[in-house]
């Protein structure tokens, strides 16, 4: 990787081969460096962001849903809020128990 500058007003610039080259930037969803992340994904666990990623949710849905009751368990880790991969996977089996009752008409009446 070619360390280049460039002047730029009185000061200066990186080159845009350089600013391309972003693989020591960090991730904002994961807030990871680039290239450390498991390429398998295998986390203990997940910020909201990711969490919401990989369940195909927006951020909002997750909200929404939390105050409802309905989403993971969460813990907190300094200012970051997580969602063990546990309580991912309990989340799941208990929207897709939800989901198998309902289908068969053993859910509440509405």
């Amino acid at each position: 990787m070619a360390f280049e500058m460039l002047e730029h007003g009185g000061g200066m610039a990186m080159s845009k081969d350089m600013r391309k080259d972003n693989s020591m930037a960090t991730d904002p969803t994961t807030k990871q460096m680039a290239g450390t992340a498991n390429p398998a994904g295998d986390f203990d666990a997940y910020s909201i962001a990711e969490f919401c990623r990989r369940h195909s949710i927006s951020p909002q849905m997750f909200y929404k849903l939390k105050d409802q009751g309905l989403m993971p368990l969460t813990f907190r880790v300094g200012t970051r809020v997580l969602v063990s991969k546990e309580a991912a996977a309990a989340w799941r089996r208990e929207r897709e128990t939800e989901a198998l009752e309902e289908a068969s008409g053993d859910g509440a009446a509405g």
